[in-house]
Parts: structure tokens; C-alpha cells; sequence
């Protein structure tokens, strides 16, 4: 984290400063935006030294208060002169992206946002100094300059973690500090580690390998290397040795390390690996580690992800800077901090040439918020670039006006409240929050997440109202333990005698799938002049968005994921049975497999048709659990419905009051040892998203998005409805919304 100069003092009729001032005085007067587009910065400024290049900077942005955690826009009609001050940008540690946009006939807009990150904004003098300068001891620089720079920290932290950019060669120095470690103590124990060993010997050993080729090492001399036991045997009787970190099914407690011993341990590509691997294989670091290192040290490199790496390390689910935990660390850099200017030039313009801007934030700038494209995605009018704000709350959000709180009443992995305002004068709809009701803060259920959602609005000092909304499911009136009572009215009842004045406007009945999301995907694009923003730490709703697959006929796909930990294979919303587990149809029960779509299953309000059937997952994970008398073989984290926690894991279930076909019964869950099985099944029901399985009432998924824009976009969604298919529309409203447009 050293500032490098990396170019010479800027040399013109006019200073840096002056530069940056005039620029900002020519830009908005209406008389010079006509041949704005000429406007470029003079290219020695671009590659001029840190000092003029934050000069320029301070004067572009006079008379601007520049907050800890920055929020800027700036408009622009040339395309150089936004690339030429983005490049400056994020020469100084800053966040910046550009967005193309096109007004009325040819006018072409470039829009440079960009924010300082409050850690390493070098635009403030901070006035303590920050924890890692604190720990840099010194750098030491080989008689080669250009091979590698080594970084010593002088600390008791014990783990580690840096950014792996492609073009730095975090492989080379955690590479490097393997073999110096192996060469500056005897008989120590270095682990190099990665997911598996074929990718480890395709990558990192080669690396190794050229570390102490370029060294002077000499093999048979100074090393031996043994192939078959992939280790490498110094002579000093130190020892670098290769391990898979993989989860593997047979052995998710990663035995496989119990008796090994540790003096260092450097892994690779850690996102790849979960974070159960990394805490067992720190745990064998005990090897001579009194003698040499004093405190157990682990290196982990890696690219940003969505990961643990991200939560961990970086940034919390709401994108703001975590405080790690003690003995751990966080470093972040990237290719703008290699010292080879010829080097980083290369690189720099290689990966400028990457198409997806998602993958080029992460791999070139270390951008840890970035979406990844999917072109399979069912959402395909979503773009993070278009639709994804940073501090949006921040900025639009009026505590005057009301709010719309879209509510997803599953408790595994977790309950959620999107709140949303509308600008119906400017047709924008703005996704500014995102309450998560987490089984770990013990939210997950109805009052305690109401209560907690309550909190956050008085807090905010919200006045103007608030409107209920969400799946018409959650409308049942048979969900709670009162006739009469379901999950909007205890919600309801929660904030009623407060200031939030709580409404009630949701769906009588389900909109067509396959027609709302056509829908949703061309307001995505503007339809009716609708604009759509979401917050960029609305981080549950954009993974729906950007991770969500379409089938060939337009509808959700169920796609399962895989559990890092486990290997069980689940759907967010919706999880698997083994076959034999019977289904209360129509007909009579029918086994899960024979299920087909069309067929109509029982729920709490009679039968619906089933959307979806097949199978869902292969060797996959299960536990045989008896619900009293009653048999199942699921996944261990199928949604079961109780009496007293709504829909809960049912590895989690001790004894509760479930809902059967009968009536409602007191029952005990006992659960067997995981096992494998050949193949899991799940299905899909319109409307309520459950069924009854093995006579027990069980839950698939919802989409809080489409319920919001599909209640309160009525006349657009009406208006397209009636274009685009034939029959009844049911658009029927609890209560008649509170506004319209």
C-alpha cells in the first residue's frame, strides 16, 4: 500500500491545479457544451506524478465538500475526457465507472460516478495513520527490480489475505515466500495448497519452480523434488508440500489433515476453496512454529468473489468496510501498484480490451460490488451498470413520501424486506434497502422480523406511510395460529399506533409468470418511460437478478446451487425430495417422481396446478428425518411449515406444531446420519408455492420484485397484459393503492 511515482513533474503554461479548475468552469456553461465533445486533459497531466495528478483533482473539484466516503457525478460529451479522468481516478485510489448515455436526437452523454473509499481515499490526509502503514516495515528490493517486490510485515497478525489481480503475481510472491522461508530456517514445513492438485501443478508449483530457478537454486543441489509425493525437499531438510483443499463429500471434516503439521501455509486461488478448508488447514499450523514465525501464519490470495473470502475480509452484505477479526488482515492492491511501468502498461491494456465491464472492474481494478453477466439470465433487461446505484439511499430517498415494503415471508436462508419509494412525477422506481431476517439473529419469523424492520424505519425518521405488498400467499388465513390471522396483519399490527400508518395493497391472485417477467424486462429497458434503480447493497435482490436461469418457455428455471460446505444441492427457494415421497394430488397421493406439470396438488387453499416437476439434483446429499409417525428423505434444508416459526429448515426442527392434511399436530423430528442418494425430485405450484409431502406441509418459492412492480406498475403492467395475452386479467387489490400515476 506504498504511493509510487510513477511519472514526471507536469510541465505546461498552466499548473495542475488550474487545469482541473478550468475544466470544471467550462464543462456546465451552456455556451461551451456544444463543443464539449473536443474537451480531452492533456495527456503529461494524465501521466504525470501523484502530486500533479491530485492537484488536477482538488481543482476539478473546488468548491466541492469532499465526504469521507465521496458520492460525485460528472457529465461529459467527450468519450476521451471521461476515459482520460477515470484513468486519473482510480490512479489515486478512487472507484470510478463510466455510463454511456444517449438524450434526445444525437446527443451522446458520458457520465463518470465515482466515490472515495474512506480506507485508502488519497485525496484526505488522514489524521491518524491507517493500520497498515503501521505494520510495513520496510521493502526490500532484489538487485532486479523487475522480477518481484517484497513486502515484510512487522506484526503478530497471523492471517492474511490479498488481492490476486491477474496481472500482479500474487502466485509469485506468496511463491517467494515459501522457498525464502525454506531457505532462511531448516527443517520447517511449507504447505502449498489450492482446490485440487491438478490445478496447484499446472500453476503454482510451476511458479516455484521459476522462483528458485531465477535464484540460483540448482535441483539435485540445493533441492530435490519428488513427483509422486508432490512435495519439494531442501537442503537444510526444509520441505514445501503440495494439498487439495476441495470439500469432498467423504470427507467433509477434512480428516485428511488430522495428523499433518504446519510451519506456513500459502494457498492459492482461496476463493475456490470454502471457508471450512481454510480454518481446519490454519488449525495444523504447529510445526516449529515457536522457533521461526512465533505465531501460526497463513498467506491466501486470491481475485475478488462473492464468496466468504468478500464477507470476511472486505466488505459486510451491505457494503461496508468489515473489521477483521483480530490476527487477520486484509491488503488490498492491484496491477497500479506494480512498479514496472512497461509491465503494468501491457497488462493494463490487455485486460482493458476484456468485453464484460463486470470482469474487468474485478480483475483490473479490484472491484469487489461487481455483477457478473449471465446470458442465460431470466432477467436479461437488468444491467448492473444501468440499474445498480451506489448510495442510492442516500441520495433520493424522501422521508416524506411513503414506502413500499415488499416482504419474502421464507425463513431459510432468511426472510427479506425490500424497501422501495417511487418518483411518480419522473417514473423512477428506486429499490433503496434490503432488511434481512437471518435464523442467526433468531429474525427469521413474522413479529420478531416486524419489530426489527419497525426499528429501522423509526430510525430513519420515515413519516410518510408505508404499503404492504408481496406474494398473495402470505395473505392465508390458516399461516398463523388464529383464524383470521396471517403474516400482513401481524406485520400490520406490529407498526399500527405509530407514525408508518401501515397499508395493506397486494394481488388477489398470482399474475402469469411467463408474462410478468416479460414485463419486468422491458420496464428494465425503459418501457412507458419507467426507470428502475436499485442500491448497490441490495446484494440478495441484484444474485435473484443477475443468477436467476430462464427455461426455453420463458419461466423460472429451478437451477440448484451446491453448498460449499456440504455439497447438498438446494434451490434458494425451493429444495429436493427422494423418490418414493408421496404427493396428495387430485387422484389420490402419487409419488413425487410421477408428478408431472399440469397436475394439480392440495395446498391450504385447495389444489393448484403444478408448474414445474423434475429432477432436480443427482448423488446428492439427504437425511431420513420422522416427523412422528411420518417418514421423509429430503435435503437437509427443505422449507417445512410450523405453527410456530412459519417455514423453517428441517434440520433445524427440534419439536414443533406442524400443518398436516388432518389438522395441525405437535410432532418431534429425529434425523438420521447423511447419506447419498442416486436422485432428488421437486416440484412447483402456482400461487400458494407449496404442497403436501408425505401428508405434511412443505414450500417452494416467491419473487418480491414482480409482486411490487406488478401491484403498484398496475396501469403499465394492465396496459401490457391486455397487449400481449388474451383472457381475464386479475388484477384485484386487497385495498385500492394508496397513489397511482
Amino acid at each position: 500500500m506504498i504511493e509510487q511515482e510513477f511519472g514526471g513533474k507536469f510541465d505546461n503554461y498552466m499548473t495542475a491545479y488550474s487545469w482541473g479548475y478550468y475544466i470544471r468552469n467550462i464543462m456546465p456553461d451552456p455556451n461551451n457544451f456544444k463543443r464539449s465533445n473536443h474537451t480531452e486533459i492533456p495527456q503529461d497531466l494524465v501521466t504525470s506524478s501523484l502530486e500533479d495528478r491530485k492537484n488536477f483533482l482538488k481543482g476539478l473539484l473546488k468548491e466541492v465538500n469532499i465526504k469521507n466516503n465521496g458520492k460525485y457525478e460528472f457529465m461529459s460529451r467527450s468519450e476521451k475526457f471521461a476515459n482520460q479522468l477515470v484513468d486519473i481516478l482510480r490512479s489515486v485510489g478512487a472507484i470510478a465507472t463510466i455510463t454511456k448515455s444517449k438524450g434526445k436526437g444525437t446527443v451522446i452523454k458520458y457520465y463518470v460516478r465515482f466515490s472515495f473509499d474512506p480506507r485508502f481515499n488519497k485525496m484526505i490526509k488522514p489524521t491518524i495513520t491507517p493500520k497498515h502503514r503501521r505494520y510495513i516495515r520496510q521493502v526490500i528490493e532484489l538487485d532486479d527490480p523487475k522480477e518481484c517486490r517484497c513486502i515484510t510485515l512487522d506484526s503478530d497478525e497471523q492471517l492474511y489475505i490479498t488481492d490476486d489481480f491477474l496481472v500482479t503475481h500474487n502466485s509469485y510472491i506468496g511463491s517467494a515466500w515459501l522457498v525464502s522461508s525454506c531457505m532462511r530456517f531448516p527443517n520447517i514445513r511449507a504447505v502449498v495448497a489450492r482446490k485440487t492438485i491438478k490445478s496447484l501443478k499446472e500453476s503454482t508449483f510451476i511458479t516455484i519452480k521459476k522462483v528458485m530457478k531465477e535464484w540460483g537454486l540448482k535441483e539435485d543441489e540445493n533441492f530435490c523434488i519428488n513427483n509422486i509425493e508432490g512435495t519439494i525437499t531442501f537442503w537444510n531438510e526444509s520441505v514445501i508440500m503440495m494439498k487439495e483443499m476441495a470439500d469432498l463429500p467423504a470427507d467433509l471434516d477434512f480428516s485428511r489433515f488430522g495428523s499433518m503439521e504446519a510451519t506456513i501455509v500459502f494457498v492459492d486461488e482461496a476463493s475456490e476453496i470454502s471457508e471450512r478448508a481454510a480454518d481446519v488447514m490454519f488449525s495444523r499450523i504447529r510445526w516449529k512454529t515457536s522457533e521461526t514465525f512465533k505465531t501460526p501464519k497463513m498467506f491466501l490470495s486470491c481475485n475478488p468473489a462473492a464468496c466468504w473470502l468478500r464477507e470476511r475480509f472486505v466488505q459486510d452484505e451491505e457494503g461496508n468496510p468489515v473489521k477483521c477479526r483480530d490476527g487477520e488482515v486484509f491488503i488490498r492492491f492491484s496491477i497500479f501498484d506494480n512498479p514496472d511501468e512497461s509491465f503494468r502498461q501491457i497488462y493494463e491494456a490487455s485486460l482493458n480490451k476484456i468485453k464484460n465491464n463486470a470482469t474487468r472492474e474485478r480483475l483490473l481494478y479490484g472491484n469487489w460490488d461487481f455483477v457478473e453477466a449471465n446470458a442465460m439470465t431470466l432477467y436479461k433487461g437488468f444491467s448492473g451498470d444501468k440499474h445498480l446505484v451506489q448510495n442510492l439511499k442516500e441520495n433520493v430517498y424522501d422521508p416524506m413520501k411513503p414506502l413500499i415494503l415488499g416482504f419474502d415471508f421464507n425463513v431459510f436462508p432468511h426472510m427479506t424486506c425490500e424497501v422501495v419509494q417511487i418518483d411518480w412525477e419522473n417514473k423512477n422506481v428506486y429499490f433503496l434497502e434490503e432488511f434481512l431476517g437471518k435464523p442467526e439473529d433468531k429474525l427469521n419469523n413474522t413479529p420478531k422480523f416486524a419489530q426489527y424492520v419497525k426499528d429501522k424505519l423509526l430510525e430513519s425518521k420515515q413519516i410518510g406511510g408505508v404499503v404492504l405488498t408481496d406474494d398473495p400467499a402470505g395473505l392465508a388465513r390458516n399461516t398463523q395460529t388464529e383464524d383470521g390471522v396471517n403474516n400482513f396483519t401481524i406485520i400490520q399490527s406490529c407498526m399500527n399506533n405509530t407514525i408508518l400508518r401501515p397499508k395493506q395493497n397486494i394481488l388477489a391472485k398470482q399474475p402469469p409468470q411467463k408474462n410478468r417477467v416479460d414485463w419486468i424486462n422491458e420496464l428494465f429497458d425503459g418501457l412507458d418511460g419507467w426507470n428502475i434503480y436499485i442500491d448497490l447493497r441490495c446484494r440478495k435482490l441484484t444474485e435473484d437478478l443477475v443468477y436467476q436461469i430462464r427455461n426455453e418457455d420463458g419461466t423460472k428455471n429451478k437451477q440448484k446451487v451446491t453448498d460449499p460446505k456440504t455439497k447438498v444441492r438446494y434451490e434458494k427457494y425451493g429444495h429436493c425430495f427422494a423418490a418414493g415421497t408421496m404427493i396428495t394430488t387430485k387422484e389420490g397421493e402419487i409419488p413425487i417422481e410421477n408428478v408431472k406439470a399440469g397436475d394439480y396438488v392440495l395446498t391450504r387453499e385447495g389444489y393448484k396446478k403444478v408448474t414445474f416437476s423434475e429432477i432436480t439434483g443427482k448423488n446428492v446429499m439427504v437425511k431420513d428425518y420422522s416427523i412422528g409417525d411420518t417418514n421423509i428423505t429430503c435435503t437437509p434444508d427443505h422449507l417445512f411449515y410450523t405453527i410456530e416459526d412459519g417455514f423453517a429448515e428441517i434440520d433445524k426442527i427440534i419439536q414443533k406444531t406442524f400443518v398436516t392434511c388432518e389438522k395441525t399436530k405437535k410432532l418431534s423430528v429425529r434425523k438420521s446420519n447423511e447419506r447419498i442418494i442416486d436422485k432428488v425430485y421437486d416440484i412447483t405450484v402456482e400461487d400458494r408455492h407449496e404442497f403436501f409431502a408425505n401428508g405434511i406441509l412443505v414450500h417452494n418459492c416467491t419473487d418480491v420484485l414482480d409482486y411490487i412492480l406488478c401491484t403498484f406498475l398496475s396501469k403499465s403492467w394492465l396496459k401490457y397484459q391486455r397487449g400481449g395475452q388474451t383472457g381475464t386479467v386479475l388484477t384485484t387489490s386487497i385495498i385500492k393503492p394508496q397513489f397511482s400515476y
